[in-house]
């Protein structure tokens, strides 16, 4: 995460440790899926949604909570690393989030 407060790494190691989970599912009929336990609720969640790519853009369309989201990124790949930005509205916080191909 990077602001103007400053920069905040969290590692693979790190995330590991505390046993987190974020797990992205692209299937080619534009359908999406991610499992996570990364929403402070303690529990592994899982969301389904849809995807479409224009240019080096992500947009990721989720229903949670019974509500529908969308999630816009930038990405970019690299080897078996995924690399997907994503900025808060106001653009002072910009998430940088890297996936490796299981």
């Amino acid at each position: 995460m990077s602001s103007p407060q400053g920069d905040n790494l969290i590692t693979e190691e790190n995330l590991t440790k505390e046993g987190s989970i974020w797990d992205l599912f692209f299937l080619k009929d534009g359908k999406f899926k991610q499992t996570s336990n990364m929403s402070g609720s303690g529990t592994l969640d899982s969301q389904e949604g849809t995807w479409t790519v224009e240019a080096t853009n992500l947009s990721l369309q989720l229903e949670m909570n019974e509500q529908k989201f969308e999630l816009l990124y930038t990405f970019e790949l690299k080897k078996d690393v995924l690399v997907l930005t994503r900025s808060n509205p106001m653009k002072t916080v910009k998430i940088i989030s890297k996936f490796r191909k299981k």
